[in-house]
């Protein structure tokens, strides 16, 4: 008995810096449907616009930025399992471009 008794599922998250702002709609929302997600799902967090408080303490170089947060779940499984850090954070920008093309 424990937590070793909870079904769980693997996650990878990632973080990355944009040079700009993003102008997504919505400032979290659920990714799904893509190439590369059929066996796993991804939700993106714009953590400029979630923690706005933060962020106004940070200097100017980055008060134009998007900070991108970025959770895989089921990460185990599909092409997720075998990429390296490099393609994992590739590949969570070229799903925030398609689910957010604005």
């Amino acid at each position: 008995e424990g937590l070793e008794q909870i079904p769980t599922t693997e996650c990878t998250a990632v973080r990355f810096a944009l040079d700009r702002r993003c102008p997504a709609e919505f400032a979290s929302n659920v990714i799904s449907g893509f190439p590369g997600l059929e066996e796993t799902g991804a939700t993106y967090f714009m953590l400029e616009r979630i923690q706005a408080e933060l962020f106004r303490n940070f200097d100017a170089a980055i008060k134009d930025c998007s900070i991108v947060a970025m959770d895989f779940y089921g990460s185990d499984r599909g092409p997720l399992a075998s990429m390296s850090d490099a393609e994992v954070v590739e590949f969570g920008l070229s799903l925030l471009k398609r689910a957010e093309p604005s």
